[in-house]
């Protein structure tokens, strides 16, 4: 018998996680939602809109907005193919997701890490030139230990052109925002 995969049984965490994931990227979500091949470019459910719910506007079971929780659902019946794709580096496979409307930035409720922390932690370079190609990447989170996609390069890759690339696009990322960038220092 096949062993559950764990970053997939808690439904409520994964959920909310998504919805989080929307929050934060919702006009590149509601462009792929749109357009996506699933829709054939109508949308095959309402698109979701962000904003003030009605405590009538609330499913009662997940406490997720009514207009939110088709996309929600189809997040969830991709999720296995997203980890496949992550944890293989399978470029073709990710970009496919990212364009269906995955949420680019989603953070894993289990492990805590986004694909591109995922990928800068374990050699994947085609998969996250995949992601650097794409305009809603978030640079800036990090994991549960406070590292960046180019600490997690240097420190389990050994991958130091990529820790630079990714050092690069953090900097600029800071300065957009006025955030200023500060990296943990390496042991």
């Amino acid at each position: 018998m096949r062993k559950k995969d764990p970053q997939l049984i808690d439904l409520p965490a994964l959920r909310s996680a998504l919805v989080q994931a929307f929050e934060l990227e919702p006009k590149k979500v509601r462009q792929s939602w749109l357009f996506s091949s699933f829709g054939r470019g109508k949308p095959s459910v309402e698109i979701p809109r962000a904003g003030f719910q009605e405590t009538s506007d609330i499913d009662s079971e997940t406490g997720i907005a009514n207009n939110l929780l088709p996309y929600v659902e189809e997040m969830l019946r991709l999720l296995p193919e997203y980890y496949r794709a992550v944890h293989t580096g399978n470029t073709e496979k990710l970009k496919a997701i990212f364009d269906k409307g995955f949420p680019v930035n989603f953070i894993n409720p289990v492990t805590q890490l986004t694909a591109l922390l995922s990928l800068a932690g374990s050699h994947g370079k085609k998969g996250i030139k995949v992601l650097l190609e794409m305009d809603s990447v978030d640079y800036l989170i990090r994991d549960r230990e406070g590292r960046l996609a180019s600490e997690m390069a240097i420190m389990y890759s050994n991958d130091v052109d990529m820790a630079i690339i990714l050092m690069e696009k953090e900097d600029a990322q800071g300065e957009r925002e006025g955030i200023k960038v500060t990296r943990r220092p390496n042991k």
